[in-house]
């Protein structure tokens, strides 16, 4: 093994919050790039440098919190020759998502809109998924509303801000383009304050999507808390288990999501995140 990083869901996982560890002992460490050390697999060969991020390793499965990991090779993917060991896990699944999500408006823009992507409305633009999102939509010229409580704490081109609560908006905005990103995402909190959460998560949403008039598409950000724990790997259509509040209030913001989509007659995309780091977290865990 050569580079670990330390995910929330570790630091979970070892106060176990969430719950997300069902047996014991058991080995954390969600994440994890080094070196084939031994394989049976023709796509791997001994010395060859992988990436594994995500697949429920470090909950179900033991994790990279060791010298060696046995690992399904499904869950590996080859490390880029661009980048260190290091580099893969300091850019992390965050980053990937914030890539993800801009270069899915720069496609639209430029495969299929043929003209430039005028206006994106974000909120939750405050966290670091926020600001890695901004910085990579500024430098595509977009012009980017972002509707939030605390303010995004660096200043980005073309970015305006606007302070609201999303349970109490006044106000109808339009846009080509909305990413929801607010919502309350600690698990541990969610369930600690169940009350808050729904209010932020459900009504938040509800009341957003009331007040929006979007001409090309809907973002929402769901987590694949959803899913029920399992030792294959999970796709769009794997069993379900929303018994915890979190999961709970996400699943019901992807049916309103869907719903109020498709009386605006706008299409929408919902991403279920997996684990989330990278450039710019805070570490709140």
């Amino acid at each position: 093994m050569c580079i670990r990083d330390r995910n929330y869901k570790d630091a979970l996982i070892l106060k176990n919050g969430g719950k997300l560890v069902k047996e014991f002992p058991h080995i954390p460490g969600i994440d994890f790039s080094g070196t084939v050390a031994e394989s049976k697999n023709n796509n791997f060969k001994v010395g060859d440098k992988v990436i594994l991020t995500g697949w429920r390793v470090g909950e179900i499965f033991y994790g990279g919190y060791s010298q060696y990991a046995k690992v399904n090779s499904d869950f590996l993917v080859k490390k880029p020759n661009s980048l260190t060991t290091k580099q893969t896990m300091m850019l992390g699944t965050a980053g990937f998502t914030a890539l993800m999500c801009s270069f899915a408006i720069k496609a639209r823009e430029e495969l299929l809109l043929g003209e430039k992507v005028n206006d994106v409305i974000v909120t939750g633009a405050s966290g670091f998924i926020g600001l890695n999102l901004l910085k990579k939509l500024s430098a595509y010229n977009a012009s980017i509303l972002v509707i939030d409580r605390n303010q995004p704490t660096e200043h980005i081109p073309r970015v305006e801000f606007e302070w609201a609560d999303l349970r109490h908006l006044n106000k109808v905005y339009e846009a080509d383009f909305l990413i929801h990103l607010a919502a309350i995402t600690n698990s541990g909190y969610a369930e600690k304050y169940p009350l808050e959460t729904y209010e932020v998560n459900v009504l938040g949403t509800v009341n957003l999507l009331n007040h929006v008039k979007i001409k090309e598409r809907i973002l929402f950000p769901s987590t694949a808390l959803i899913y029920q724990a399992s030792e294959i790997p999970l796709d769009e259509h794997s069993v379900m288990d929303v018994s915890a509040t979190y999961a709970q209030s996400k699943f019901i913001g992807e049916q309103i999501t869907e719903f109020r989509s498709k009386l605006m007659e706008v299409p929408y995309t919902i991403v279920r995140f997996f684990n989330i780091y990278g450039p710019l977290d805070a570490h709140p865990y």
